[in-house]
């Protein structure tokens, strides 16, 4: 199992578990509440990696747009500080392009691993 995958099912789980504290409802609620966003991260991030299915790989400028548009999506889980929606999307992302372009999903990879920032 991805390790990115781990940490997001560890996050579910402590979200989950938080929920039994002694304020009941509300902690669910919240609960509730950061699993949707978490859910709902996962989900642009599979929109934001359809985008590519159809893109001509060789249209670099458009390729690199759409990674622009992706990355500003994932910014704003980084800038609200919900790195668990963040590393939900980029997971959903990059998972996506795994499964329908390996290969553009390697250069993605490649490209914006920590070591080459």
């Amino acid at each position: 199992m991805n390790n990115r995958l781990k940490i997001l099912s560890a996050a579910a789980i402590a979200i989950f578990t938080s929920c039994g504290g002694n304020k009941g409802a509300e902690s669910m609620e919240k609960g509730e509440s950061a699993m949707a966003v978490v859910e709902a991260a996962m989900m642009e991030g599979r929109n934001a990696a359809r985008v590519f299915l159809s893109q001509d790989p060789t249209d670099t400028m458009a390729m690199e747009q759409k990674l622009l548009n992706a990355r500003a999506i994932q910014s704003r889980y980084v800038n609200d500080n919900n790195h668990d929606a963040a590393m939900a999307f980029d997971t959903a992302f990059i998972h996506t392009l795994r499964a329908a372009r390996p290969e553009l999903a390697q250069q993605i990879e490649t490209a914006y691993s920590p070591d080459n920032n």
